[in-house]
């Protein structure tokens, strides 16, 4: 094993699987080997620089991200927006569609008659002015 480490650039690329030709490969040096290793770093006194520090806490971890909410709670303040926005111009609005509604409306048979009758007076006044 030890002879693996004369003709190394780096110590910490042969404790790495690699990528060869499509295919993983074992590290040259594996763990139980590299644990003696350090084994003998730490009996020399030399610091042990091949291991990369991990936090305790993975920010990229799903256990730790926010999560992304509901619908509802997602679009809540756009739709309070809209909500305030109509309601301003609601009181314009339903005097609006009451007034298109009471224009639209089809008479009944008696306001149909009452018509009628308004219609013949109005005629007869009219046709009163013109006589003199």
């Amino acid at each position: 094993m030890w002879i693996k480490l004369l003709g190394a650039d780096s110590m910490g690329s042969l404790m790495k699987p690699q990528l060869v030709n499509g295919k993983w490969r074992k590290p040259i040096i594996q763990a139980r080997q590299k644990k003696q290793l350090r084994s003998y770093f730490e009996k020399a006194g030399v610091p042990w620089i091949y291991d990369a520090d991990k936090p305790e806490v993975h920010s990229a971890s799903a256990y730790n991200r926010k999560p992304k909410g509901t619908t509802f709670r997602n679009n809540y303040e756009t739709r309070l927006a809209m909500i305030r926005k109509n309601l301003a111009t609601m009181d314009d609005r339903i005097l609006k569609q009451r007034t298109e509604r009471i224009a639209n409306k089809e008479p009944t048979m008696d306001e149909a008659h009452m018509l009628g009758v308004y219609k013949a007076l109005a005629s007869e006044a009219a046709a009163g002015k013109f006589k003199q």
